[in-house]
């Protein structure tokens, strides 16, 4: 019994550690793999404490200790009964943690063992990449900067699919329950044929005595057969705009994504067959067009994936005290070398301790859409500034730009579902779809809160949205 309680401790303390080691909390982190380290080898379970050793070497490696980092990485890399899973992955450990130290040809040494055993992990590859890089081999480093980028195209190319047969099931579904509703009503119907006649049968035996009960009986039937007609036509509404958004949706992956995919591939057709007549500064800066080609690309599949999993009802409501400094804080590391491109300052202005009720998710994907929004129509040496203001029972939130602006007539049009009107180009001619807004402002309206923007051209906008301090628990589901 005492047995199993320590191992259920030690397993208890190796996930914490695995918890603080995703929070980057090195302390604790320390504290917790010690423990499930120290009991797994009482325990003689030597996998798990080779998993706890190697937290042990990140919470060191977050603390600056290097070397002792060091020592436990090669502990487990040279400990005979590490399984495959695990030497595999503390390689690709090694080859970040000596990129990290300035030292190419260890971690091209433990790079070349960890292609053996596996080469679908794009983070690795583009580490990899970036040994070469430091090592001043700019060829190897090109070809994969290649690999990483086609791993991760095949990864959208999937995921796109599985979401386009998802919608497809989704439409038939509605034909489906659409026609079922039609036996439905038409069953009613007959039923409700035979309740009339049945009652003229009755009211024509009764006529002088209940004249005026069969008037009312006719004037509520009258009043349920239009409420049931309203019923209908709306449900027909309903089942036309969730058609056309499907068939919108088809347009926009096939012109926002192909091509963007197929201007990248060509790009790296041309620089494959030509490498030789193009500089290394060249090539670097080729590569960072399709980097800034792919991420775009992704941003733009992200808000298709959540704006179709929020259609489908997948999305759910939750709000609970969250800390609004620290999710902006979050979102503009996200966005640094972005800006850092466009030399724009990104500065969150909120206070430190804004906690109050909201949905995390969904004010996390609103943050993210306006910093993304700014940039993009931000000039170089602008400033994004992201503020919070107390007013009432209400959070303004703003976030304002001194970017390009635009004209009245088309801010009054930028949160209409309506996708296919016309979007501006970015500065560096950035191209979007507009759909980030409509996700900001359905979002934004399910936490009972309004979205607006005030802008003029060439003087900046501020996208403004607020919400309530604390929402109804009916929403809390």
């Amino acid at each position: 019994m005492q047995n199993h309680d320590s191992k259920g401790i030690a397993y208890a303390w190796l996930r914490m550690s695995d918890v603080y080691s995703n929070l980057g909390q090195s302390d604790s982190l320390l504290i917790a793999a010690q423990y499930a380290y120290v009991l797994f080898k009482e325990l003689g379970i030597k996998e798990n404490s080779l998993n706890a050793l190697l937290n042990i070497a990140r919470a060191r490696e977050q603390k600056g200790e290097d070397d002792a980092a060091l020592t436990c990485y090669l502990e487990i890399i040279n400990d005979s009964s590490a399984t495959g899973e695990i030497v595999q992955n503390l390689y690709g450990e090694l080859i970040r943690f000596y990129n990290r130290l300035k030292l190419p040809n260890q971690s091209i040494y433990y790079a070349e063992k960890w292609l053996k055993g596996s080469r679908n992990n794009d983070i690795i590859v583009r580490n990899i990449a970036k040994a070469y890089v430091l090592k001043g081999d700019f060829k190897e480093a090109f070809r994969y900067s290649l690999m990483s980028i086609a791993i991760r195209d095949s990864l959208l190319k999937e995921e796109s699919f599985r979401q386009i047969n998802n919608l497809e099931i989704l439409h038939e579904t509605k034909e489906v329950a659409e026609e079922n509703t039609d036996l439905k009503l038409k069953l009613n119907n007959k039923n409700l044929l035979i309740s009339a006649f049945v009652l003229i049968l009755f009211l024509i035996s009764l006529l002088v005595l209940l004249a005026h009960l069969k008037r009312n009986q006719l004037i509520q039937l009258n009043k349920l057969l239009n409420q049931k007609n309203d019923e209908i036509s709306l449900q027909h509404d309903n089942l036309l705009e969730l058609k056309q958004t499907k068939d919108k949706f088809f347009s926009i992956i096939a012109h926002d994504l192909r091509g963007p995919i197929g201007n990248t591939s060509d790009l790296l057709a041309v620089l494959t067959m030509n490498e030789s007549e193009y500089t290394k500064q060249e090539l670097l800066e080729n590569l960072i067009l399709i980097s800034d080609s792919s991420n775009a690309t992704f941003k733009l599949l992200e808000n298709l994936l959540t704006w179709a999993r929020d259609q489908r009802g997948e999305i759910v409501f939750n709000t609970l005290q969250n800390d609004l400094f620290k999710l902006v804080q979050s979102n503009i590391e996200l966005f640094t070398s972005l800006a850092q491109n466009k030399k724009i300052t990104l500065v969150n202005s909120l206070d430190a301790d804004l906690i109050f009720d909201f949905d995390h998710e969904m004010i996390n994907t609103v943050i993210r859409n306006l910093i993304n929004n700014a940039i993009k129509y931000t000039n170089e040496n602008g400033q994004i500034i992201i503020m919070a203001q107390s007013i009432g029972d209400e959070i303004e939130i703003t976030v304002q730009d001194n970017g390009i602006g635009m004209e009245s007539e088309y801010a009054k049009k930028l949160f209409i579902r309506n996708l296919d009107r016309k979007i501006k180009q970015g500065t560096k001619g950035e191209s979007g779809t507009g759909l980030g807004l409509i996700l900001c402002k359905e979002f934004i309206e399910r936490h009972h809160g309004e979205i607006w923007v005030e802008s003029e051209p060439g003087k900046g906008s501020a996208f403004k949205f607020n919400l309530p301090i604390s929402q109804p628990k009916q929403n809390q589901s």
